[in-house]
């Protein structure tokens, strides 16, 4: 029979995961199902259990690539004669496989909170429970209706066959993910006080994605702004949160539990704690490019192990530039973020010299050069191809200087690289251009504490909210209000946290109010986020999707897709197995365009 295997209409056919596969993971990461939640001790498990839930998506591939890949500021390195999503695209069924199991769980939990009498359970830590447990299916709704638009949305758990499934419209959807943020709002602590309950949902951080989902449903409603950006506030003036104040230093591996952190997704040191292989947070793979073009460099720790799954636009390179302030002929962008957040530069890691022959700019003849372990190999600056940029690169020579791609115009229109046949070539010998395997990526998700450079498995917290977003949330919600001093102020905070601490930079990234528009609050979201599996959702709630996608097409793509964005991509297809598994799939018509 066509429907004989469904679980339920919610969770399509993946197959539940079975109950084996939390057996080895801690109690606090473990759910089991049955009467096991008719006790103070198993309820607490359940609860636990679903903080390990997020693993599933935070930070997965398929969350990468239906969150922040193929965005104006991220994309594919080898996009050429790349497809348009459709209702096979693997990505988007597991995004919606796991969205619905995990659901499924939380409703288990919620269910068995407001339905069973647990003996010795009380009645505070019971709705500090629900808070948890709403929150989470919060968020995983929050995904699937910004993803899919309007969407089955159970509310109790299913078991067994099921084989319809109820479309509930968008604004339904939102306002059961308002009321479930705003019962965590109302039942969660405002902190925890043992460093074991670290990672655990607050009362903030329920604001924080109140905030955050407002402005994405409500946006036009005055009075909704008004509590998105109270929310914000709220958390901002806590006093439970502060800005790393270094940009450097926020994405250290060994600081990443810091005041900024709202909340995380928790991984740990013992992989197999984390699933074993395949488990962990695999992350740090995905935005490194292939370095090892170098003969003196081989792959490391340091450098990450390169799968070359994302590479950053031009557009969101050129994102850091700030004409008239940055230094470019002493490599000193104004914004720290561009040399913080970016792998530029990398050393002779071999435990050998390196030799090679090069024109040298300044005696005019080749000569056979030898850099020793330690020295630095090469750069990569793609802030770098404007005026000064020839300057720089001939006192690092030898080094390698990698420019961008698309800088191999202006360097020939200059007389070109130097060279014995070309001596009175512009730019010198070490000059190299980016290819689409090889440019500066993201250290973000850099996990250099793995037991080696092979293993896939890291435990790098994942990243759902921290306060440098939270400000942004504020400035976005006061901008709309009208109020462009409050949401420079705010926008402030981060941008000078940015700024290089040179006498020549103090307050020049600092913005008056004149300069706050909608297209600058979602640049600087672009600045402060990229990376962080926002940006889908960023451009959808600016409703600058499309827009950007059409009108920055030749900043963002290095080689042709073999599709144009069209409107109709900004909600994702229903995934074509759920479609056939369900015996009412004309209620879940995708577009002609993505098929069913």
């Amino acid at each position: 029979m066509k429907n004989k295997y469904i679980i339920t209409a919610f969770m399509i056919i993946l197959g539940c995961s079975s109950c084996s596969e939390f057996l080895n993971e801690t109690p606090y990461n473990k759910v089991v199902q049955g009467n096991y939640y008719t006790t103070a001790a198993g309820i607490k498990g359940g609860v636990n259990g679903l903080y390990g839930s997020l693993r599933d998506i935070y930070n997965k591939e398929f969350f990468m690539n239906i969150c922040e890949n193929s965005t104006d500021i991220s994309i594919w390195p080898s996009s050429a004669g790349r497809q348009p999503v459709d209702a096979t695209t693997s990505y988007v069924n597991d995004m919606w496989n796991a969205c619905y199991i995990n659901i499924n769980r939380c409703n288990e939990v919620i269910s068995s909170l407001e339905n069973t009498t647990i003996p010795g359970l009380d009645n505070s830590v019971k709705n500090r429970y629900l808070g948890e447990s709403k929150f989470i299916r919060a968020l995983y709704f929050s995904h699937l209706v910004k993803q899919f638009g309007d969407i089955p949305m159970e509310l109790t758990p299913t078991s067994g066959i099921v084989t319809s499934a109820n479309k509930v419209s968008e604004k339904d959807v939102w306002e059961q993910i308002l009321k479930d943020y705003q019962f965590a709002i109302d039942n969660c602590p405002e902190s925890y006080t043992a460093s074991t309950d670290y990672g655990r949902i607050t009362k903030y951080a329920a604001l924080h994605e109140m905030s955050k989902s407002l402005l994405t449903c409500k946006r036009t409603d005055s009075e909704s702004l008004k509590k998105a950006q109270e929310c914000a506030e709220l958390v901002i003036n806590s006093g439970k949160y502060s800005l790393v104040s270094s940009t450097w230093d926020l994405w250290d591996m060994n600081k990443m539990r810091n005041s900024e952190i709202i909340l995380p997704v928790c991984y740990s040191k013992d992989y197999l704690l984390d699933g074993g292989a395949g488990g962990g947070n695999q992350s740090h793979m995905y935005f490194v490019a292939d370095y090892t073009l170098h003969k003196g460099i081989t792959r490391s720790l340091e450098y990450g192990r390169p799968w070359i799954r994302v590479k950053p636009t031009r557009y969101a390179y050129e994102l850091y530039l700030n004409p008239g302030i940055d230094d470019i002929a002493n490599n000193m962008i104004a914004d720290k973020r561009a040399q913080d957040w970016f792998i530029t530069n990398w050393k002779i890691n071999k435990t050998t010299d390196y030799t090679e022959v090069l024109y040298n700019p300044v005696t005019k003849q080749n000569e056979t050069v030898t850099r020793h372990p330690g020295d630095l190999a090469m750069t990569a600056c793609p802030w770098d191809n404007v005026q000064g940029g020839a300057e720089y690169a001939k006192k690092i020579w030898p080094a390698w200087v990698f420019l961008p791609e698309y800088a191999k115009t202006l360097v020939q229109s200059q007389g070109g690289i130097q060279s014995a046949s070309n001596p009175n070539g512009v730019w010198p010998s070490n000059v190299k251009f980016c290819t689409i395997l090889f440019y500066p990526y993201l250290r973000k998700h850099l996990d250099p504490n793995r037991l080696d450079m092979n293993v896939a498995e890291g435990s790098r917290d994942a990243i759902v909210s921290r306060l440098a977003d939270t400000y942004l949330l504020a400035a976005e919600a006061a901008f709309l209000r009208g109020d462009n001093n409050k949401a420079a102020e705010y926008i402030n905070v981060v941008r000078k946290r940015a700024e290089r601490t040179e006498p020549q930079f103090v307050d020049k990234l600092m913005i008056t109010a004149a300069q706050v528009t909608a297209d600058f609050i979602l640049d600087e979201r672009g600045r402060e986020l990229i990376g962080e599996m926002q940006r889908w959702y960023d451009l959808k709630r600016f409703g600058k999707l499309t827009e950007r996608m059409t009108k920055l097409y030749d900043k963002i793509w290095y080689l042709a897709p073999a599709y144009s964005f069209e409107e109709y991509m900004e909600k994702r297809p229903y995934p074509r197995n759920f479609l056939l598994n369900v015996s009412n799939p004309e209620d879940f018509q995708n577009n002609s365009k993505y098929g069913n």
